[in-house]
Formats: C-alpha cells, structure tokens, sequence
C-alpha cells in the first residue's frame, strides 16, 4: 500500500508505504526516510553499515545517503519519506553532522498515527504533528558528531552537480571537469564515499526522480523515462529494474496511489 501526498502550495513532498516481508537493494534519494518495524525485523543497510529493526523501532535514514532493506525471516513496516522543508529546524541538524546511531523506539501512539495515515485524509498540519513526534523519538538520548568536512563538502558538490544535470546525458569526466580534479582521483574518491561507481549512482538518482514522477499520476512511462534522464524506454526499463527489482510498470501496479 502506498500513500504519496503533494501539496500544491509549496515544494513540499511527503509519502507513506506499508511493507510486508519487503526487500530494496541499494538506493539514495534527496528525502528523509523513516522505516518503523510494525512485526518481525528488518535489515537496514545505511553506508554501508548494517543495522536490525525489530517490533517497535524506527530507522532514519538522512537525505543523500545510500541505503537498502533486507527481510531476513519476516517484517511488516512503515516507510515515509518527507521532503527537507517540512522539519527545517530538524533538517539543520544534519547540515554538517551526523547522528551517533539511526535505530530509535516509538511508542503505540506514535505507531497508531502512522496507521491513521492510510485510513484518513492528513492535512499539512496533521503530517507535521506526526514527525514532530518522530523527530522527538528519534533525538531521544541522540548526539550528532561532525562530518569529515572534506568529505562533506566534496560529497555536496557531487550531488549537487547530479542534480542540477540530472536530466541531461552527464559522464564522469564531465563532472571531474566540474569539480576540478583528475578523472580517476574522482573515480576513486566515489567508491570511497558512496561505495558505488558514478554510472550507478547516477541512475539511482534518475530512478528515485522517476519513481516521484510515476506516483504523481501525471505522466506515463514513457514521458517519466524521457523526463528523467534516461534517453530511451528501454534503457529506463533495464535499470529501473535493476535498481528496484521491478519494471515501472510493475511498481505502479503494486503501489495504489492517493493524492490528498
């Protein structure tokens, strides 16, 4: 089950899922995304580092970090994902800091909100509440320490040049270009701080745009595919489904969608 709100009146995004038994290969995006584990356990793999969320704990994963869900027996869990500019002063936290531990526990009111979201329509005010509650939970007995800040700041060029070129055909050397180094210190320097080569992170940014272009009900596959970078739909096709495990299609039909 999947719930994608957008509110027309800013660039603010918010979207709900419900999982069971669910596994996701690696992947990043520009969003926050909580998981709370509603039975079983749940594998989180964040940088690399793996983490279990049994009943009753959540997982934050900040944005532009890459991650991935792993059900080793059996999990049912919530997944939301909120755009930066709902929780401002809490996105400030992890500007140049990065919390000591992800996995934090939530109460039954907390997890009776989140079923809330799928039985009524939420007003902005209404998902604000509720992560304010996560945020709380989350920052419980919570410190953050500060980033490497050479690796912060190159990590936030990088991204920042994927995004802005998102749409267009971009190559590595046309960002060791940007950036002002050599091609293969570049190269090198991804694997260490993404643990993925440029191609793939690339395409995991094209595929998490075009995953919100499909929720938003306005496009067909074939538009999302050129919209998002990938010049063709057979080659929106073959990494959609490399990276997800689904083709387009196959996501849509398992996601019912919602706009509030």
């Amino acid at each position: 089950m999947h719930l994608y709100a957008n509110y027309p009146e800013s660039e603010t995004f918010f979207t709900s899922m419900y999982n069971v038994d669910f596994s996701y290969p690696s992947h990043l995006h520009g969003c926050f995304e909580v998981s709370f584990c509603m039975k079983g356990e749940v594998t989180v793999i964040i940088d690399g580092q793996s983490h279990t969320v049994g009943l009753g704990q959540g997982i934050l994963i900040p944005p532009n970090t890459i991650h991935s869900y792993k059900t080793p027996q059996s999990s049912a869990y919530y997944t939301i994902l909120f755009s930066r500019d709902l929780l401002q002063d809490f996105a400030a936290l992890f500007s140049k800091n990065q919390p000591t531990h992800y996995v934090f526990s939530f109460d039954s009111e907390l997890s009776q909100h989140l079923i809330n979201f799928h039985t009524s329509k939420q007003s902005l005010f209404g998902v604000k509440a509720v992560l304010y509650r996560m945020a709380e939970a989350f920052l419980q007995g919570n410190t953050f320490a500060q980033k490497d800040k050479a690796d912060n700041d190159l990590t936030t060029r990088i991204i920042s040049y994927i995004q802005e070129h998102l749409h267009e055909q971009i190559t590595l050397q046309d960002l060791s270009d940007h950036l002002g180094y050599n091609y293969y210190y570049i190269s090198k320097r991804l694997q260490q701080i993404f643990n993925t080569p440029f191609v793939t992170l690339l395409s995991q940014y094209r595929v998490a745009d075009a995953k919100l272009l499909l929720n938003s009900g306005k496009y067909t596959v074939s538009q999302v595919a050129m919209a998002s970078g990938f010049g063709s739909i057979r080659t929106f096709n073959r990494v959609f489904l490399k990276i997800t495990g689904q083709t387009p299609t196959e996501y849509l039909s398992m996601h019912w969608v919602q706009k509030l």
